[in-house]
């Protein structure tokens, strides 16, 4: 299993429009990718202007086999919410 994590800056007062604009785009258009698992969206109240995306996909070939302009089309529908982010990715350790 493969982890992708994003950071965000995003106001506290956008939180709720950019959360609901990050769901009708970015998780719609994952939920319909093979290998996608689930997704969750996080906040540290001790960093409430950033907020945190949890990814989780099969393997990292399901993520990577999505095209570069796929990716570029959904950024581009996010509109005025579209922020630039950081990523890391993690592969899940399995207890043997």
């Amino acid at each position: 299993m493969v982890v992708d994590m994003f950071t965000f800056k995003v106001r506290e007062d956008e939180r709720v429009a950019w959360v609901a604009a990050d769901a009708r785009t970015w998780t719609r258009f994952l939920k319909m990718q093979e290998g996608f698992v689930r997704k969750e969206v996080w906040v540290d109240p001790d960093t409430p202007n950033r907020l945190h995306i949890a990814h989780w996909w099969v393997d990292i070939e399901s993520r990577d086999a999505i095209p570069s302009a796929a990716k570029r089309a959904v950024d581009q529908a996010m509109g005025q919410w579209a922020r630039p982010g950081n990523r890391h990715s993690f592969e899940t350790v399995e207890p043997e």
